[in-house]
């Protein structure tokens, strides 16, 4: 027999464009993500409920989430402002998508607050709890997923440092107790994308399968709660969505003379449950959990699509796109599971713009797309919302304190690791282009709100997280500078904060100065604060005291921080929130006959603490709610309005008896006042 040469041994990665290496993962212990669960409820929920909803984006929002089942309609999006002389001046609201209105109605719906439920009972009851819990949870999502796929591929420390940084971001703490559309797209996709990092940079992990015999066919699918988890989610949100777009649909006909009427819009729900139907199918084949991973990221992408368009369905790819760019891994594209992740976003994202655009055509459309998502990227919305690169440091100084001291040194040590590049330095490079990714995207956008940066906040915690995990592991040169540096740059934003306490309330509401700078709680508690971070890194100067740094950093950040913010939120909603004087109203009127009318005024607050039973008089022009008054003499009534306009309130009133019996009722807020006159 011949002598056969034996094989050349081939290393893989002399070949050309190789395979990224994987990840060998650590598996996450069940007593860390528990901990995890119950330190963010330690943090987030004890006080949520208990103060009022911030003007004018929580209960705006909330107010369009009520109007579902005020009119038994799940679809369209409507605002009812009120009744009187401009009742009903704003109808549809098509401003934004519809998956923050359904996460609140849903919770109210669930909790027992409908469309019978009255302004008195909003002020006096804690509905407040209903409208949050669901943000709370989005928040949540994507703490977990970080903590999950850090602890899995960097180490476990790594993970739950990631989740306490995340956690006491004052950003993300305090908009995900925010019944606003901004978590609902953040905390899915930031952890959409850890879960998609997961997937890609993780090792393979191959699923046992399940098999029954029907007949002579035999039915196999993956046996794993992975799967089963996503499975589940996915086919809940299919019947939720799809039931709750179908219904009003189901009431209209077609527009199509051949059938004459016979056939309904809800027609249209048909192809999605199919593709749904179609994509579960083909998911029998799964068999890693990686790919089950990069499922969920398309899920997640689809959610934040629905709760904030286009900006929060794209950005997730763009992420991956500009990744494989920098890394020039094209190959892993192969990896992304293009086909089936569409077909999972597609089912998710698209049956909601659907059915409005079938229902209200191209008004919609225009609307939606036209103006409301392209123009505040190219064009801008309002003047105060604008700035350059320095405006969002700024904020994400502000959003990420005190954790911030340790960004810079970071991102040093990201963009610093050399062409041959471990399996986990590619893992932090896509956080650092993802972070990167963000800041420029909204830098470039004209519209510029503080909040706007929330997305940036989930990266830079993984990054500051695996440099203190890189520090305690003695894998960090240069440490003393970077140390130094990092309590110049606490000094500097925790100053900053000492000096104008208003920019944390400014993170998550309207306006950023003037009158909108006062009613903040003026204490103590952030100066000690400061000096508590800042003692606190001075150990890490010594290599034998850094774990013990770390500790004592975290239980200030935790504990001390968690009491400030929930001081500093509760305080600050006092002023922010119309919850309070509208209580007063509410013990002062002896009948419903004495209404309660916005005078100059639309801050939104007033729709929802009354159940849009406000009176509005929102015009400059005073001759409407003359007019109405004259026509009610005899009676008295109750005005709300800017504390700088009560001057003005006097002038307007119609009959003598009005302005003399005008007065202040409730002056506890420092930017409204509440006045009652017998007109």
């Amino acid at each position: 027999m011949a002598n056969i040469p034996s094989p050349i041994a081939v290393d893989p990665t002399k070949l050309p464009n190789p395979m990224p290496p994987r990840i060998e993962q650590q598996a996450t212990k069940n007593w860390q993500t528990a901990l995890v669960f119950l330190v963010c409820c330690a943090i987030y929920l004890p006080v949520m409920g208990s103060y009022g909803m911030f003007d004018p984006w929580e209960t705006h929002y909330t107010e369009v989430a009520r109007q579902f089942m005020v009119r038994g309609d799940w679809l369209s999006t409507y605002w009812h402002n009120g009744t009187g002389p401009e009742g009903f001046s704003e109808t549809n609201f098509w401003s934004k998508p519809v998956g923050s209105f359904w996460m609140s109605g849903l919770s109210l719906k669930i909790f027992g607050y409908g469309a019978h439920t009255t302004g008195e009972q909003i002020t006096t009851g804690s509905i407040e709890w209903a409208v949050r819990l669901p943000f709370f949870l989005t928040a949540f999502f994507g703490i977990f997923c970080i903590y999950m796929m850090v602890a899995r591929l960097f180490s476990r420390r790594a993970g739950l440092l990631s989740a306490v940084v995340l956690a006491t971001a004052p950003m993300y703490f305090m908009i995900g107790r925010q019944a606003m559309t901004d978590m609902p797209y953040v905390g899915p996709m930031s952890g959409g994308v850890a879960l998609f990092i997961l997937g890609l940079f993780g090792a393979k992990e191959e699923m046992p399968r399940k098999s029954v015999q029907i007949g002579r066919f035999t039915l196999s699918w993956p046996h794993s709660r992975a799967y089963y988890i996503f499975l589940a989610a996915f086919v809940i949100f299919m019947v939720l969505q799809l039931t709750a777009i179908a219904g009003p649909l189901r009431r209209i006909p077609m527009p199509v003379k051949a059938f004459n009427g016979k056939l309904s819009l809800a027609l249209w729900m048909i192809p999605y449950g199919v593709l749904a139907f179609v994509f579960i199918w083909l998911s029998r084949k799964t068999k890693t959990k990686n790919e089950v991973y990069i499922y969920g990221f398309y899920m997640a992408a689809a959610v934040a699509g629905l709760s904030k368009g286009l900006i929060g369905s794209l950005q997730p790819g763009l992420f991956a796109l500009a990744y494989i760019a920098v890394a020039r891994e094209w190959r892993l594209l192969k990896e992304m599971g293009i086909i089936r992740g569409l077909m999972v976003a597609i089912c998710i994202a698209f049956p909601w713009y659907t059915g409005m655009v079938v229902r209200h055509g191209r008004a919609f459309w225009n609307m939606f797309f036209g103006t409301e998502q392209f123009r505040r990227l190219t064009i801008g919305e309002q003047k105060q919302a604008v700035g350059t690169i320095e405006y969002y440091l700024q904020q994400m100084g502000y959003g990420l304190f005190p954790w911030i001291a340790f960004l810079p040194a970071s991102l040093v040590r990201v963009f610093t690791t050399g062409k041959d590049r471990t399996p986990r330095d590619r893992a932090k490079l896509f956080v650092g282009v993802w972070l990167v990714c963000t800041i420029c995207l909204f830098t470039w956008s004209l519209t510029k709100y503080h909040h706007y940066i929330l997305p940036a906040i989930p990266p830079a915690a993984i990054l500051i997280a695996l440099y203190l995990d890189e520090l305690l592991e003695g894998k960090v040169g240069a440490i003393n500078v970077s140390l130094v540096s990092a309590i110049g740059v606490l000094l500097v934003v925790g100053i900053d904060l000492i000096r104008q306490p208003a920019h944390w309330v400014w993170m998550y509401t309207y306006l950023y100065n003037g009158n909108w700078a006062k009613g903040v709680p003026q204490g103590s508690q952030v100066t000690i604060y400061t000096v508590l971070c800042t003692v606190a890194l001075l150990p890490f100067f010594w290599a034998k005291m850094r774990k013990w740094a770390v500790v004592g950093l975290v239980a200030v950040t935790v504990v001390f921080g968690g009491y400030v913010l929930n001081w500093y939120q509760v305080g600050c909603a006092k002023h922010w929130s119309q919850k309070y004087v509208l209580k007063t109203y509410y013990k002062l009127r002896k009948s419903p006959e004495e209404k309660i009318i916005a005078w100059q005024f639309n801050w939104r607050g007033e729709t929802w603490y009354t159940g849009a039973e406000v009176v509005v008089s929102k015009s400059l022009e005073n001759e409407k709610i003359q007019k109405w008054l004259k026509e009610r003499k005899g009676t008295r009534f109750f005005f709300i309005t800017e504390r700088y306009r009560f001057s003005r309130l006097r002038q307007m009133m119609p009959t003598e008896s009005g302005k003399k019996t005008l007065k202040i009722v409730d002056d506890s807020n420092v930017h409204y006042v509440l006045a009652q006159a017998e007109i």
